[in-house]
């Protein structure tokens, strides 16, 4: 029925499109990298129009056209004004043909000074004068009017008035003796403009700020679209798995060993709760999934799971070995089996010896007590991998694996198995029919959804249930472990004044007195 269910929820998840609640959570997440894209655009904006810009101005003159050339009748009516509106374009047309903007050109380099003219055109070649002119004039009618504009912008303000004027005086002889109808008159000379009207330093920074924000509010949800990792609880829950604990980040841990510059065994060493002074939130968050492992376990008739995960490095070796730890400390005799026999680290982690461990019991080279280091922490037996196999899922899943754990767990109250990761090895399956279960083992913006789907793919094809799921490396951006702070009202444990678990001869934390370490290990 699990197995059912879980199947239901994977193909629910693979036909699941945006979720705007989550989107929205991310903008919210990101909105400081809104912030500072859209403002560092703003800025770029704003220097880039103020000072990197060649500023330029604008002139404008206004022509009356008018369709007939005698000004003198003063009787104009409506037919009269729609010729002339229809005039303009024609007009426009007109002026803008090479043989007027020649005359322009001619008519400049008489009135204008060179070397001033030389600074806004080119007027050494004609050809290349003609057409930067062209592309600094523009022509519109006002309104539908019969009003034609001729707008100059360059980068010399009087050469910009100067191009407008002397288009007042060139139009109308250009006009009457090309078209033969109408005629226009100037209205007004050009101004010479004092100020730029290119750039505009406020529209410029205004569309900017939009790019930067578009561009900022793109990258978001691109994150979105392609990052498939798991950031929550729900996710994982939406796969039908249950969340049998959270672990939070050590951040202060991750911040020793990133000062002491620690290799990787090292700082996984640090996660260890066995011999390390960890904060309560992290102490307390393996007691709670101490718990419902044992509740999960209760409906089955073998005391015996699984630990692993869809990939490496998702701390599933950690997480077993601090999981034992905190059975043990309920006063539970457990047994720990690293069976991993590809890359066996609990030996390493746990300071033990591996010349004999799992893969010898299983091929007769040893007997189990001679394998098993007894009491490494009061009420915790380790047995390490061993001899590297050359047939690692073979033994795992051999009737001599099956035999063994059949044999020893009517020695301890609990078994936990350290596994491989089921999505890289298919080592994990092997047992499958001799636990009561697995528990996999995910890291916070880690691992992927997909990497989950294809392992309880995984499991479900050997018909094992899964227990439930762990969320390992949680962060929480509401200070150090959420509503804790620094472990907030809980801090030294409250008014108890305590700051340590205390077993079997072994301290975890310390107390407000003094710090005690008396950790119990046997190599």
């Amino acid at each position: 029925m699990i197995n059912e269910q879980q199947n239901i929820n994977l193909k629910k998840n693979e036909s699941k499109g945006f979720d705007i609640k989550k989107l929205g959570i991310l903008m919210l997440k990101k909105l400081p990298i809104i912030a500072v894209v859209t403002v560092l655009m703003v800025s770029i904006g704003f220097c880039k129009s103020k000072y990197m810009t060649t500023p330029k101005y604008t002139a404008r003159t206004y022509l009356y056209v008018k369709n007939t050339a005698d000004a003198s009748t003063g009787n104009i009516n409506k037919s009269d004004i729609e010729t002339s509106k229809s005039l303009v374009n024609t007009y426009m047309v007109i002026l803008q043909n090479n043989a007027v903007l020649k005359e322009i050109a001619n008519r400049m380099c008489e009135q204008i000074d060179e070397e001033k003219l030389s600074k806004c055109f080119n007027i050494d070649d004609e050809y290349v004068f003609v057409r930067q002119l062209k592309s600094s004039i523009s022509m519109t009618s006002e309104s539908s009017t019969e009003v034609m504009v001729i707008s100059a912008e360059t980068m010399d303000s009087e050469i910009s008035a100067a191009i407008c004027d002397i288009y007042s005086d060139v139009a109308p002889d250009f006009l009457i003796r090309i078209v033969g109808a109408g005629s226009v008159e100037a209205v007004g000379d050009a101004e010479v403009l004092r100020a730029p009207t290119y750039p505009n330093v406020m529209e410029t920074t205004k569309k900017f700020a939009e790019i930067g924000l578009l561009m900022s509010v793109a990258f978001v949800i691109l994150i979105y679209v392609f990052d498939k990792t798991i950031k929550s609880d729900e996710e994982l829950q939406n796969y039908g798995l249950v969340l049998l604990g959270k672990i939070p980040k050590n951040q202060e841990k991750s911040d020793e060993s990133n000062k002491k510059k620690l290799n990787n065994v090292e700082v996984e060493r640090k996660q260890l709760i066995y011999k390390n002074k960890l904060p309560f939130a992290v102490l307390e968050s393996y007691n709670v999934l101490r718990t419902n492992i044992i509740f999960s376990l209760s409906t089955s008739d073998k005391n015996i799971f699984a630990v692993t995960s869809p990939n490496p490095s998702e701390g599933k070796s950690t997480v077993s070995v601090n999981i034992a730890t905190a059975m043990a400390m309920a006063e539970k005799k457990i047994l720990l089996i690293d069976a991993d026999l590809r890359k066996p680290v609990q030996h390493i982690r746990l300071s033990l010896k591996n010349k004999i461990g799992l893969s010898d019991v299983l091929c007769n080279i040893a007997v189990f007590d001679d394998a098993v280091n007894h009491d490494v922490i009061t009420n915790l037996d380790v047995i390490t991998a061993g001899t590297k196999p050359p047939n690692p899922s073979e033994l795992i899943g051999s009737k001599a694996m099956s035999q063994l754990l059949e044999t020893i767990s009517k020695k301890y109250d609990c078994i936990i198995i350290d596994l491989p990761p089921v999505n890289v090895v298919s080592d994990a399956l092997g047992i499958a029919s001799s636990i009561a279960g697995y528990v996999f083992v995910t890291r916070y913006k880690a691992t992927k959804t997909t990497d989950i789907e294809a392992a309880i793919h995984s499991i479900n094809m050997v018909n094992s249930p899964i227990l439930g799921a762990i969320l390992v490396d949680v962060e929480n951006e509401s200070g150090s472990y959420g509503k804790y702070g620094k472990y907030g009202k809980y801090s030294k444990y409250g008014k108890y004044g305590y700051s340590s678990y205390e077993y079997g001869g072994t301290t975890f934390g310390e107390s407000d007195d003094k710090t005690t370490e008396n950790t119990t290990t046997k190599a």
